[in-house]
This record gives C-alpha cells, structure tokens and sequence, in this order.
C-alpha cells in the first residue's frame, strides 16, 4: 500500500506569504496524511484455503490500513513528509527567484 502525506496548500492564505528583499517568509499549515491507498488487486496471497468474501476481503483491507497508519506514525511518517515538503517548496520558490526561503509550521 501507500501513504500519502504532505502539505494541503489549499489552506494557504495571502497572510502566510511575507516578502522582504529577496526573501520569502512562507507559514505551511502541518502535514498531515491524506490517504492510505491499498489496491486489494495488489495483495498477494502466499497460502489460500477457502475463498474470501468481500466483506472478509474489505475488512482485510481496513485492518491492514490501520495497521499501515500506525507503523507509519510510529517511525515518524508525517515528520519525514514534513522535512520532505520544506525541502521541495524551498527548491520551488529558489526557482521563482526567491533565493532564501524561511518556512514556519502554524
């Protein structure tokens, strides 16, 4: 499966964009997850007895989902997303001829 987790820019507000000089002052609402995306097409069965309805096949998948969320949280998923979406908006806006780029969390 996979996690998606990053900035939602559509709670940007022209209040979180200063500019002094060459420098942009940037306020990024937190990460946050936005899904968890788990194809049930992708799972691979290693030993099958029986056959699966889709109601034991939705829970399956709800379950490993949870499971995802909280292995993630716990090895500091959104962190890492966090760290990750700084460094690309700051790459961003470098391109936009802002050569310093000072990011804050609200």
């Amino acid at each position: 499966g996979k996690i998606r987790a990053g900035f939602d820019l559509q709670k940007l507000t022209e209040n979180d964009f200063m500019f002094a000089n060459d420098t942009l002052f940037l306020t990024l609402p937190p990460a946050e997850t936005f899904d968890v995306i788990m194809n049930p097409s992708d799972i691979r069965v290693m030993y099958e007895s029986g056959k699966w309805s889709h109601e034991e096949m939705t829970d399956f998948v709800v379950m490993a989902k949870d499971s995802m969320l909280v292995n993630a949280k716990n090895i500091g998923f959104e962190e890492k997303a966090k760290e990750s979406g700084i460094k690309k908006m700051e790459t961003m806006f470098a391109t936009f001829g802002f050569p310093n780029v000072v990011i804050d969390i609200k």
